[in-house]
């Protein structure tokens, strides 16, 4: 019998490589600075080279129309970041990506809550997030969540992404404004996963040891989840979401068995085009280097055939290999 040809691997497109890189400053903060400048300028020109009114009164009305012109300036840009939302981060995970024994010992590599976008709209929920992601083994951890990231404290989470304890399932979690006193609880959705003050929309059949892409986006109540740059999962949240405040942690109490690359955060809901731009970008190619390189162990002449014992759980408790 012959020996059948090795399986066939199939990478995904690599992007550029990736590191900490945070943008400090927007195009509308630019250009109301321009706007100011110019205007200082030309002021300027007309008060102290034009006008013939004493120099005092010159310099009174010159110093109360700048000062005008850069509020109306510096107003209309911090109106329209208020809705629109603040610019995007640059990637806020290392360029080879976070695994449990790079997050800090199991404590999680923490993003500062400074270099994250001012988050949009009039209760600053409207956020966007997108990162790829390698799941290695599902035993890992095995019964207990296990964390992607968070956003947030636990109680007040906006979002707490995890892998879900038993099922190759993605959970994004999101608390939301409580219900008054005496209140009946939140409606609960169709999978059961709403509850009062907090709401859990899921993804189901994750993929397993190979990189795939995640785009989250919360607009006011609906949450959109995008998977390699296709929409997977909508859901409506029973309340306003909560501001969350604080630290991003990725990969806290242990993480997950596997990596998590290219993360960016955007102060505003995404779009359609966002989350397949996202995709066709690919992982970062470091990333993509160091997973290969720590999963090269598919035998070159050949396949291997595991055999597995497991509980009525769905534990894995023997194992055999030839």
């Amino acid at each position: 019998m012959s020996t059948p040809p090795p399986p066939v691997v199939v990478a995904p497109p690599t992007g550029p490589t990736g590191g900490f890189s945070v943008t400090v400053m927007d195009n509308g903060f630019v250009i109301a600075s321009v706007v100011v400048g110019a205007a200082a300028l030309g002021l300027g020109y007309y008060y102290f080279f034009r006008s013939q009114d004493p120099f005092t009164t010159r310099l009174t009305w010159f110093a109360i129309t700048v000062a005008v012109v850069a509020l109306l300036a510096y107003g209309i840009y911090f109106i329209y970041s208020g809705v629109t939302g603040g610019s995007s981060t640059g990637n806020l995970a290392p360029s080879v990506g976070v695994n449990p024994t790079t997050a800090n010992s199991g404590n999680g590599l923490v993003v500062p809550g400074s270099s994250l976008p001012v988050a949009a709209g009039t209760s600053g929920a409207n956020y966007g997030m997108q990162w790829w992601m390698y799941v290695q083994d599902w035993n890992y951890k095995f019964g207990q969540a296990k964390d992607v990231l968070i956003l947030g404290s636990p109680g007040a989470a906006n979002p707490h992404v995890y892998l879900d304890s038993v099922e190759n399932t993605l959970c994004v979690q999101v608390n939301v404004m409580s219900t008054a006193a005496g209140a009946a609880p939140a409606p609960v959705g169709s999978d059961g996963s709403a509850v009062d003050d907090k709401f859990t929309c899921k993804v189901k059949n994750v993929p397993l040891q190979t990189w795939f892409s995640v785009s989250v986006s919360v607009n006011g109540r609906n949450v959109d989840i995008y998977q390699d740059g296709l929409l997977v999962r909508s859901c409506l949240l029973p309340g306003v979401p909560q501001t969350a405040s604080g630290d991003l942690v990725l990969m806290g109490n242990g993480g997950y068995s596997g990596n998590l690359a290219g993360l960016y955060a955007y102060g505003r809901a995404l779009t359609p085009s966002d989350a397949m731009a996202f995709y066709s970008a690919g992982p970062p190619s470091a990333a993509l280097s160091a997973t290969a390189a720590s999963v090269a162990k598919t035998p070159s002449g050949g396949y291997n055939v595991k055999l597995s014992l497991v509980d009525t759980s769905g534990q894995e408790i023997n194992k055999y290999t030839w």
